[in-house]
């Protein structure tokens, strides 16, 4: 599982996995997990890192599936070449990050 290193973000918790990754054997990452905001948070805040091994070559920009205000709704996510996953949409309640996957760095 990752660190969550932003306050205001926590795991969602059971029955739902915590923000996790995995390497798949094409060279692909994988994101899983649902996260939770706890407080009002500000955008483009690292919500957490990628260890190396785990990161996109280039800066991605992505979505994850989630809510706001208890509708569905799209959530800006970027993953940065040095493996910082920032949230970039306000507004947002749980986070599902089981839709994100990119290709391994080289």
């Amino acid at each position: 599982a990752l660190t969550i290193s932003a306050s205001g973000w926590a795991n969602q918790g059971a029955p739902f996995a915590p923000l996790s990754y995995w390497l798949d054997s094409n060279g692909f990452v994988h994101l899983e997990g649902y996260v939770a905001p706890q407080a009002a948070y500000t955008a483009n805040t690292t919500m957490a890192t990628l260890p190396a091994g785990f990161r996109p070559g280039f800066q991605l920009r992505m979505n994850a599936y989630g809510n706001s205000g208890g509708n569905p709704a799209l959530c800006g996510i970027t993953i940065t070449a040095s493996g910082a996953i920032i949230v970039i949409t306000t507004g947002m309640g749980d986070i599902d990050f089981s839709t994100i996957t990119f290709a391994q760095a080289n």
